[in-house]
C-alpha cells in the first residue's frame, strides 16, 4: 500500500480564512472516459472523474489519473511485516503519483454542500447540503446513447453541459444521501430528523428525469439523521442519527410478488405450473418424478428470482413498513451454541433479555462529528454501522467460545471490560436484533463506512469448504451468540464464497476490514490534522480516497493482489420469454420470517 496526500487547494476557503483550504465534507467518483490503450489487444484503460464538496457553495469536478504499480512479488508478505511493525508499507521504486486536473465547478448551491454521490448507472450526480438544498445533475438524454452516458462526464467543459434539477426538499440541512441500485430512487437524511425518499417520476427514457418525494418520515428519529444507506438489493432503507439509534425500514410487499391464494376445492397443479407445462402433455398420463436439481440449477433459480424481485421493486409503488429500531443490547442470561464445521443450524437456547441494558451507539458529545455514515456491503449481505459502543465481557471477538486475538491496538483481551469501548457493528441481512460481529478496540468513535465495490475471493484454504454453498449466499445465515458474545464466524450457516472489504473511518484513522478475517487488513493513521469526513473507493477497488476537515484528500493505493484475488459472481442465464402473468410467483417474505427478499 502507498499513501499520497496531494498538496493542492481542493476548495478555497472564505476570504476571512486568508486563503486557507476549506473543510471537505464529501466526495464521489465515477469511471468515465478512455485514457489510453497500453498495447494492442488489451482492453482500453478508463479514466475517472472525481467530485468534491465542502464548506463552500461550489462543487468541484476533477479529472483523475490514478496510478498503481503492478505487484513486485513480495508485496503481500511485506504488508504483513509492515502491519506487525505498526507502519505503512512503502514499496521500493518510483514514487506513487496521481494526475489531478480541475475540469469545472458547479455553482447552484447557496450554502455548504455536505454530500455528493454519483448514481450507479452513471447518469446522475446528487448533491445536497445546508438549507435542505438537493440538486440532481444529469447527463442530457441526447448524450446517453449505447449506454455510454457515464463517459460524458469526462468531456464536461461548463456547467450548462449538464441538465440541472433543483429538488424541493422542504427540510433543514441534508447531511447524507444514498442511491438505490437501479438509480431510480435516492434517500436523504436531514437535520430536522427526516428520512426522505425521492423517485424519478418519468417513465419515458427519452425525457428528462422528474424527481418527486414519495416518502417522508420525521417521527421515528428524535434528533439529527446523520447517515442513510439504500440496500443494494432494494429491500431495505437504513438510517442512523445522533439520537443513538439506527433504523431499518423494509419495503412493503408489492402485490406482484404475493403468493396467489389457493381456491377452495382446487385440485391439480397451480396455474403457473400448468401454464408452463407442454401443451401436448395429457393430464391423465402419469409422469415420472423430475430429477433433483443440480447446484447450478439451484444457483440459476436463485439468481433469476432475485432479478425478478428487483425488477418488480423498481416498477412497483414505493411504500415502507414500520422501522426496526436498533438502540439497546441486553445482557444475555441464556446461552446459545453452534456446532462448528456444519451447515445446519443447531437448536439454541432461548436468550432471556434481562439484566442491564446497554446503548448500542455513542451519544452526540462523544462522536464529535457531523456524520454517522453507515453502509451496506456491496452484496447487501451485511449492514455495517459506525459510532458503536461495545459493553463486552472479555474479548469482543469470540470464535465458538475460544478467545481470538485482538484486532489491533486497544482491544481488550481478557477479563471484564470496566468501561465500553468504541466499535463498529456488522448486522447480518434480515437479522437486525443483534450484531453478528463486533469490530471493537477503536481509540475513537468510527464515523464513516464505505464498501469496496469489488468482491474478493476467500483464501485458498477456505475455498473448498464453501464451493457447495456459493449459490446460497445468506439465505439461511443465522446470527447466534455464545455466552453473551456475538458470533464472529459463520459456522452453522452456509458460507459465502467471497469476501467483502470495507473501509471504516474514525476521526483520525483509516481501517480496512473484510467479512472473513477477524483482524483489520490495514490501519493508517496520522494522515490529517483534523477529523475525517468521508471516503470513496475507485471503481476497480484498488484506490481509496479520504477527505478531512483540514481541506485535503489522501489517496491510499494498493498493488495488484494486495487485497486479494478478485471474485466474479455468477450471472443468471437468459431464459426463453414467458408471459409475466403466468410466470412462477416469487414470494417476498417479510423480515421477521425465516427468509427474506433479496438474500
Amino acid at each position: 500500500m502507498k499513501v499520497e496526500t496531494p498538496q493542492i487547494l481542493w476548495h478555497n476557503g472564505a476570504d476571512s480564512d486568508n486563503g486557507k483550504a476549506a473543510p471537505l465534507m464529501s466526495l464521489s467518483m465515477i469511471e468515465s472516459g478512455i485514457t489510453d490503450i497500453e498495447s494492442a489487444g488489451k482492453a482500453p484503460k478508463y479514466g475517472t472523474v472525481l467530485v468534491t464538496a465542502g464548506n463552500t457553495t461550489e462543487i468541484n469536478v476533477w479529472r483523475l489519473g490514478l496510478r498503481h504499480t503492478s505487484n513486485h512479488g513480495a508485496s503481500t508478505a511485506a504488508v504483513g511485516v509492515a502491519a506487525a511493525n505498526g507502519g505503512l508499507l512503502q514499496h521500493d521504486g518510483p514514487p506513487y503519483s496521481t494526475k489531478i486536473e480541475l475540469m469545472l465547478s458547479l455553482n447552484r448551491h447557496e450554502r455548504t454542500v455536505n454530500a455528493v454521490k454519483f448514481s450507479p448507472d452513471g447518469l446522475h450526480l446528487l448533491t445536497a447540503g445546508d438549507g435542505g438544498s438537493i440538486v440532481v445533475w444529469s447527463v442530457p438524454v441526447s448524450k446517453r446513447g449505447n449506454d455510454n452516458g457515464r463517459h460524458y462526464w469526462s468531456t464536461l467543459e461548463r456547467e450548462n453541459d449538464l441538465t440541472c434539477r433543483v429538488v424541493s426538499g422542504a427540510s433543514e440541512d441534508i447531511l447524507d444521501v444514498s442511491w438505490s441500485a437501479d438509480s431510480k430512487r435516492f434517500v436523504a437524511g436531514s437535520l430536522d430528523h427526516c428520512v426522505m425518499v425521492y423517485e424519478d417520476a418519468c417513465t419515458n427514457s427519452t425525457e428528462e428525469s422528474q424527481w418527486t418525494c414519495v416518502y417522508r418520515n420525521a417521527k421515528d428519529h428524535t434528533h439529527y439523521v446523520q447517515g442513510v444507506s439504500y440496500d443494494p438489493l432494494g429491500v431495505y432503507v437504513a438510517s442512523m442519527g445522533s439520537d443513538r439509534t439506527a433504523r431499518v425500514y423494509a419495503r412493503k410487499q408489492p402485490s406482484a410478488l404475493k403468493t396467489p391464494k389457493k381456491k377452495k376445492n382446487h385440485t391439480g397443479p397451480p396455474l403457473e405450473e400448468r401454464a408452463l407445462a407442454p401443451s401436448n402433455l395429457a393430464n391423465t398420463e402419469p409422469q415420472p418424478p423430475p430429477p433433483p436439481p443440480s447446484m447450478e440449477d439451484k444457483e440459476q433459480e436463485e439468481l433469476r428470482k432475485r432479478e425478478t424481485v428487483q425488477r418488480v421493486l423498481t416498477e412497483s409503488k414505493f411504500e415502507l413498513g414500520k422501522a426496526k429500531t436498533l438502540k439497546y443490547r441486553y445482557d444475555a442470561t441464556g446461552d446459545a451454541s453452534v456446532e462448528a464445521g456444519t451447515n445446519t443450524t443447531t437448536n439454541t437456547t432461548t436468550m432471556i433479555n434481562s439484566g442491564k441494558k446497554h446503548h448500542l451507539f455513542c451519544d452526540e458529545t462523544t462522536v464529535e462529528s457531523f456524520f454517522r455514515r453507515l453502509s451496506w456491503t456491496t452484496d447487501g449481505a451485511f449492514l455495517v454501522a459506525p459510532a458503536a459502543l461495545w459493553h463486552g465481557h472479555g474479548s469482543a471477538n469470540v470464535v465458538n467460545g475460544n478467545e481470538a486475538k485482538p484486532e489491533h491496538e486497544g482491544t481488550t483481551t481478557g477479563g471484564t471490560v470496566s468501561s465500553p469501548t468504541f466499535a463498529t457493528y456488522l448486522f447480518a441481512r434480515h437479522r437486525f436484533d443483534k450484531p453478528i460481529r463486533v469490530l471493537a478496540g477503536l481509540e475513537k468513535p468510527s464515523v464513516v463506512v464505505r464498501p469496496n465495490p469489488v468482491l474478493f475471493k476467500l483464501p485458498e484454504s477456505q475455498m473448498e469448504s464453501t464451493k457447495e454453498n456459493q449459490a446460497l449466499d445468506l439465505l439461511h445465515l443465522e446470527a447466534v451468540e455464545t455466552r453473551g458474545h456475538p458470533a464472529t464466524t459463520f459456522a452453522s450457516s452456509p458460507a459465502l464464497a467471497y469476501r467483502s472489504i470495507f473501509a471504516v473511518l474514525t476521526l483520525d484513522s483509516i481501517i480496512l476490514y473484510d467479512t472473513h478475517h477477524l483482524e483489520p487488513l490495514c490501519v493508517a493513521r496520522g494522515l490529517h490534522y483534523a477529523g475525517l469526513t468521508d471516503c470513496v473507493w475507485s471503481p476497480d477497488g484498488m484506490n481509496l480516497l479520504v477527505t478531512s476537515t483540514d481541506g485535503y484528500v489522501s489517496i491510499l493505493g494498493f498493488d495488484d493482489g494486495e487485497l486479494g484475488e478478485v471474485y466474479t459472481p455468477p450471472k443468471a442465464k437468459q431464459m426463453c420469454p414467458v408471459n409475466h402473468e403466468t410466470t412462477v410467483a416469487v414470494r417476498m417474505i417479510q423480515p421477521n420470517k425465516a427468509q427474506a427478499l433479496g438474500g
